[in-house]
């Protein structure tokens, strides 16, 4: 890890926004006087925000982050070039993932913000610039939702908390090596062939396997049920194996997963095996296998 240090405790504050749930769910609660540390992340603004990220100094394709005066944010490549487009800051203590800078902050001034959302079947849709920001000494860890409800149950837009906008002082904004941000793209590949598999014992082998068996598997067989993930790949895969479980229940939208011993025979096993199977680059990954994994690994 490399670090940077904010070149001064007097610099201009710098706007950052945290979503109500992240404070809601755990982590102090955005107030003046208090700190910060949280890792950083750079988005286009499209909310139409007056608190707006300061200009980028430098934009680092290989590292995937913008840098400012004294301290760096992570950028998504899927936004393509940052250069010239409001940005706006949002930091999260949670899911932020190793390849997220990492500051340290005082925390100067505070605002609550609220947005105008409208109901749209039974999701509720933010509307472009109708952001508000209300100074306040703290933010409510649980702000009252009861008109929300009743406003929400007929149908017509609410303004709703949303979040909390803080005025910050950096201490030291810390960003990961190019060796980290290598681990974290090999991972997402990994990731990007690997399937979750359910079906008869016998799918799997004579025996049960274990954790970094090699496996065979016929992708195509109607008794197997892959969890979680599309893919348009068929036929035999080979792979290695992850976790293997035996399935002792199945429910709504939920199983119940044992241990098992490997190497026990297949054939005497009368419940279905849960196993991970992480396929040979050979015939992955591909375009086709299932929906993109990064939400599920970074900030």
């Amino acid at each position: 890890m490399s670090m940077m240090i904010a070149k001064s405790v007097a610099a201009e504050l710098v706007y950052v926004s945290v979503e109500s749930w992240e404070y809601g769910c755990c982590g102090e609660v955005p107030a003046e006087g208090g700190s910060l540390r949280a890792g950083v992340t750079a988005l286009p603004d499209e909310a139409g925000g007056r608190f707006l990220a300061p200009p980028i100094l430098d934009w680092d394709r290989d590292l995937e982050l913008v840098r400012f005066t004294n301290f760096s944010a992570r950028w998504d490549p899927k936004y393509g070039d940052p250069r010239g487009l409001p940005l706006r800051l949002g930091v999260s203590w949670h899911n932020q993932g190793s390849v997220v800078p990492a500051i340290v902050a005082d925390i100067v001034s505070v605002y609550q913000e609220s947005m105008l959302y409208q109901l749209s079947g039974p999701a509720l849709i933010p509307m472009r610039d109708t952001m508000e920001y209300a100074r306040m000494t703290a933010v409510e860890r649980f702000p009252d939702t009861g008109a929300f409800e009743q406003e929400h149950a007929v149908g017509a837009p609410v303004r709703n908390v949303c979040g909390a906008l803080m005025g910050i002082r950096l201490r030291s904004c810390e960003e990961s090596s190019a060796e980290v941000l290598t681990a974290y793209r090999d991972g997402l590949e990994r990731a990007s062939r690997t399937v979750d598999l359910i079906g008869p014992a016998t799918i799997f082998g004579p025996v049960v396997p274990g954790r970094g068996d090699r496996l065979t598997v016929d992708l195509s067989d109607s008794r197997l049920t892959l969890l979680g993930k599309r893919t348009e790949l068929s036929g035999v895969v080979h792979g290695q194996t992850g976790q293997v479980s035996i399935v002792s229940n199945t429910g709504q939208g939920w199983i119940d997963l044992g241990d098992i011993i490997p190497g026990a025979p297949t054939d005497t096993i009368g419940a279905p095996l849960y196993v991970t199977l992480t396929i040979d680059p050979a015939v992955g990954p591909t375009s086709e296998v299932i929906e993109d994994v990064r939400s599920d690994t970074s900030a």
